[in-house]
């Protein structure tokens, strides 16, 4: 009766553990440049997950890279907006670890 008990504890740990890294958290890094390849210093940066209903924000920095950090693992739009120019829109796939796109 004991071994039994001490297995299913066990057996609910293991699933505990399998199900928790399926929402494992991600990074995002770019970097947002205009046509002639300049820096966007200050672009808004938008991340959206229509799929999760998650919304990021941040701006780039001095060389207008742009980092967003805790995102779940999925699919997601990323949506760069400056003053003056269009907006852009890229792609990116965002796993464990880290995920990379340039808009």
């Amino acid at each position: 009766m004991k071994q039994a008990c001490v297995r299913c504890i066990c057996a609910g740990i293991l699933l505990i553990l399998a199900t928790a890294g399926l929402s494992a958290a991600g990074d995002l890094t770019g970097t947002a440049r205009d046509k002639s390849g300049g820096a966007l210093v200050g672009a808004e940066v938008i991340v959206l997950s229509p799929q999760r209903a998650t919304v990021a924000t941040t701006r780039t920095d001095k060389d207008g890279k742009f980092r967003v950090t805790g995102l779940a693992d999925g699919q997601y739009l990323v949506v760069v907006k400056y003053p003056g120019l269009a907006s852009q829109n890229a792609s990116a796939r965002v796993g464990a670890g880290a995920a990379a796109v340039d808009v």
